[in-house]
């Protein structure tokens, strides 16, 4: 009865070995490998710390997860102020503390480029400031988080149903791959 147990333990952790080495790999390739078409090539990940912090900047966005399956993502204002639209549909400031309290991430990832340095968008800070404690008709898939943090970067109105499609335009709007590094908060 334990053999299937024991078959799927193995399993997970052959796959798990298999994303460590995969990660290892794009870090690694981050200095030497250019896209030729702009694209996210690392996502934020609790799992693996490739021992990278970058300091977060006005303007850049931040990201953490929320229950293991979405990333949930903000705009960095100023040292320890994020900008964000809640899932009640408040566009608040909160600190990293709050940005990651009640999710099941514990760490806050930064947006880069690949020599690690936080991708900021001209305006969007204005743009996040002119829309604070205003509410949205919040929606997962429709007004979410993904379309606010479009709307701070670019000053348009654009559906985004999900994390890896965001960073799809994102990465042609910044013209460059994007990386997801650990947040140095201290």
């Amino acid at each position: 009865m334990a053999l299937p147990w024991i078959i799927a333990a193995i399993g997970g952790g052959l796959l798990a070995a298999e994303y460590r080495k995969e990660r290892q790999r794009r870090q690694q390739d981050r200095y030497h490998r250019h896209n030729d078409e702009p694209q996210m090539v690392l996502r934020p990940s609790e799992w693996f710390d490739h021992g990278v912090k970058v300091t977060p900047r006005p303007g850049c966005l931040v990201a953490c997860h929320v229950y293991g399956a979405i990333e949930h993502v903000g705009l960095w204002a100023d040292w320890d102020q994020i900008i964000e639209l809640h899932g009640s549909g408040l566009v608040r400031v909160v600190s990293a503390r709050r940005f990651l309290k009640d999710r099941t991430g514990q760490r806050m990832f930064v947006c880069v480029d690949r020599h690690h340095r936080p991708m900021q968008a001209e305006g969007a800070i204005e743009r996040a400031v002119g829309t604070l404690y205003q509410y949205r008709k919040y929606d997962l898939f429709e007004d979410n988080c993904y379309r606010y943090i479009w709307y701070c970067v670019t000053g348009e109105h654009r559906t985004f149903d999900s994390f890896g499609k965001l960073n799809e335009a994102l990465a042609k709007e910044f013209n460059c791959d994007l990386y997801w590094d650990g947040a140095k908060l201290s």
